[in-house]
């Protein structure tokens, strides 16, 4: 009798919250072995406990801040040889940044989790990506908006899209897809400041977003090089 087949392996950062655990649930779903990763063992143990032990979750506590450390403990979980199907780079954070008010930790903190990290992470798996594999970077309306206070995030975001468009030119023929959706008002924790200063503006829940990102693990949106796009509720309308 032949052995089955390998479920594809995705891994994805921030999963014990918002986009990141409402992606991993849709991939849990669809069959898939997930690499969950984030600093909140609390709630990744949760996560886990949530889809039950006939479900392969594998949390991995890390803090995206030291990329090295959570490449090791991502290789700690997935067996050698094997191929990666998707890594979706979700994890992201926010801090006040302007002239009159910066620190320079915050500011580095922001960079390295939200840029470094994803290109990191990127750059450590790009020989052990599937050869239909996509990367899918969850950047911000911001990289040609304005929010007060968010310079180094507003950066953060650009810096990402830029990466994202490295990544799909390097990647070329191969198979390997990457995708920069730069999200706009995400129903997040990091976002609950801004929805409480105006409840009535336009935005998506975490489950609207983690279902977008999805599309492209599945092909849905455009193209083998794929996509930067804009998203928000206004596009789902």
């Amino acid at each position: 009798m032949m052995a089955s087949a390998m479920p594809p392996l995705a891994v994805v950062t921030g999963a014990a919250a918002g986009i990141g655990r409402a992606a991993v649930d849709l991939l849990v779903r669809d069959g898939w072995t997930v690499v969950a990763l984030d600093s909140n063992g609390d709630q990744l143990r949760e996560v886990r406990a949530e889809h039950g032990p006939k479900k392969d979750v594998r949390p991995v506590i890390a803090d995206l801040r030291d990329p090295a450390d959570a490449i090791v403990a991502i290789e700690k979980v997935v067996e050698s040889g094997r191929r990666i199907g998707a890594l979706l780079n979700i994890a992201g954070i926010g801090g006040k940044t302007t002239p009159d008010d910066f620190d320079l930790e915050v500011a580095e903190d922001i960079l390295r989790v939200n840029l470094l990290a994803p290109q990191a992470l990127s750059f450590a798996f790009w020989d052990r990506f599937a050869s239909d594999a996509c990367i899918v970077n969850a950047g911000s309306v911001l990289v040609n908006g304005f929010r007060e206070g968010a310079a180094t995030y507003s950066a953060s975001k650009a810096g990402l899209a830029a990466l994202s468009y490295y990544m799909q030119r390097t990647a070329g023929d191969s198979g390997l897809r990457v995708y920069c959706i730069n999200f706009g008002l995400v129903e997040t924790r990091m976002t609950e400041d801004l929805i409480l200063q105006d409840p009535s503006v336009p935005r998506l829940t975490s489950e609207q977003a983690a279902e977008e990102i999805l599309a492209c693990v599945k092909t849905r949106r455009r193209g083998m090089e794929g996509l930067m796009y804009p998203l928000s509720a206004h596009r789902l309308k």
